[in-house]
C-alpha cells in the first residue's frame, strides 16, 4: 500500500490548518484498502463440482454454472476497469477483477448469459480473472476429479 507513505509526503505540503482534514482523509483512504483485501479474503473465487463463483468484493461478482466451463488458460492481460466488465476488443468476454491486470481466461461452451449491473445482458464465452495461483484455477477446473472438489482459488 503506497498511500501509507505518501500520506506522510504530501502532508508536508498541505498548508498547517488543512493538516487534520487531510490526516482523516488519508485514514478514510487507508482503512477502504484494507477493507478491500479483507473482503477478498474473506471471499475468494471458489470451484465446486456445480458451479465457478467469482468474486471482487464490492465490486461485484459473477457465477457459472460449471458445465459450462471449458477450460481455463494463463493468459497475462490489462483490461482497464474494476470488478465485472466488459472487454473492449471482444463483445463476448468479460473481466472480473478488482485491478486492470487479470492472468487467467475461462473459456465457456455454452455461452452462459450474464446480466451486468448496467442493466445489458451478455453472452459470455470468455471471462478473464485475476487469480494469485492461476495454476491452481486450472487444476481445479481439469478432469472429473478436479471438479467433484470444493475448495477456494
Amino acid at each position: 500500500m503506497t498511500e501509507i507513505p505518501l500520506a506522510f509526503l504530501v502532508s508536508r505540503m498541505v498548508p498547517p490548518p488543512a493538516r487534520p482534514a487531510h490526516a482523516v482523509l488519508e485514514a478514510l483512504l487507508i482503512l477502504l484498502g484494507f477493507s478491500v483485501l479483507a473482503t477478498m479474503a474473506r471471499y475468494p473465487h471458489s470451484i465446486s463440482s456445480s458451479q465457478v463463483a467469482l468474486r471482487t468484493g464490492f465490486l461485484g461478482d459473477i457465477v457459472l454454472p460449471r458445465e459450462s466451463v471449458r477450460s481455463a488458460s494463463r493468459g497475462m492481460r490489462t483490461i482497464e476497469g474494476r470488478g465485472l466488465r466488459r472487454v473492449p476488443d471482444d463483445p463476448s468476454a468479460l473481466a472480473c477483477s478488482v485491478g486492470g491486470s487479470v492472468n487467467v481466461r475461462i473459456h465457456l461452451d455454452p455461452p452462459v448469459l450474464v446480466h451486468l449491473a448496467d442493466g445489458d445482458a451478455v453472452e459470455v464465452t470468455t471471462v478473464h480473472i485475476s487469480a494469485d495461483s492461476p495454476d491452481e484455477v486450472s487444476r481445479a477446473l481439469r478432469g472429473p476429479d478436479a471438479s467433484e472438489r470444493k475448495g477456494r482459488v
